[in-house]
């Protein structure tokens, strides 16, 4: 009796184990399918030159190791191929970001270029305008909403240790378009950002205000200051726009 109870608990382990590694092998072959599936949707078939010809069709390009140059001290690289759908909605889309060598660039121009562009990926065209983020430090990320996919772009200048910011959510398009926070020739933009700074989350903003130190003495130029934390902004998927995180 010993020896068939011992044996029906074996058989019992034997059917589980089976089981798992039956629901296993079915879980890791449909996770396999879905990469599978979206690597080919977007798996990029322009080639990096032709995506840099197109970006800036009045330059003559070398390439040279990660570099496309135009010139003595005038060298270009694809920094980022981000997959989205960008101006058609459900397209297959990627948003190319191309960058100059901080080295390269003065002050007055910014230390920090960042040109973006659109293309179409199944066709390998380029279908947006190539826009310019010119400043000193930068950053973007890439918010969804309804199969659209729109980019956010903040960044500041430095003068003396005193920044000041700008930036906004755009759609790309032959013409960009801001959708947050307003439009650019609006004078309320600029007072948006008059001595405020933000800090870019996974689906968040957040946002700082300039607090700014009496000066120490005569001598002082700028005044010290620092940013405080004044609200925190979460990105409405749904609707397509940020709104103000209850805290």
């Amino acid at each position: 009796m010993a020896f068939i109870k011992g044996n029906r608990k074996l058989h019992r382990v034997f059917m589980i184990f089976l089981i798992c590694a039956i629901i296993f092998y079915a879980y890791s072959y449909m996770q396999s399918k879905v990469k599978e599936r979206q690597a080919t949707m977007h798996n990029v078939i322009i080639d990096s030159m032709k995506i840099i010809n197109a970006m800036f069709p009045e330059q003559q390009f070398v390439k040279q190791g990660k570099f496309y140059s135009a010139g003595e001290k005038e060298n270009y690289y694809i920094e980022s191929i981000i997959p989205g759908s960008f101006i058609n909605k459900d397209n297959d889309e990627l948003l190319v970001v191309v960058r100059r060598p901080s080295i390269e660039l003065s002050h007055i121009g910014g230390f920090y270029n960042a040109y973006m562009a659109v293309f179409d990926n199944s066709s390998g065209k380029i279908i947006s305008e190539v826009k310019l983020f010119s400043v000193d430090e930068g950053n973007y990320r890439i918010f969804d909403s309804r199969g659209i996919s729109y980019i956010f772009f903040a960044g500041s200048t430095i003068y003396q240790g005193w920044s000041n910011w700008y930036g906004g959510l755009w759609q790309a398009g032959l013409t960009w378009t801001m959708k947050w926070p307003k439009d650019l020739e609006n004078q309320e933009y600029y007072d948006f950002w008059k001595d405020r700074a933000v800090e870019i989350g996974e689906d968040t903003i957040k946002i700082l205000q300039r607090k700014v130190f009496p000066l120490k003495d005569k001598n002082q130029v700028m005044p010290d200051y620092t940013w405080e934390y004044i609200e925190k902004l979460q990105w409405d998927k749904e609707n397509g726009r940020f709104k103000v995180l209850d805290l």
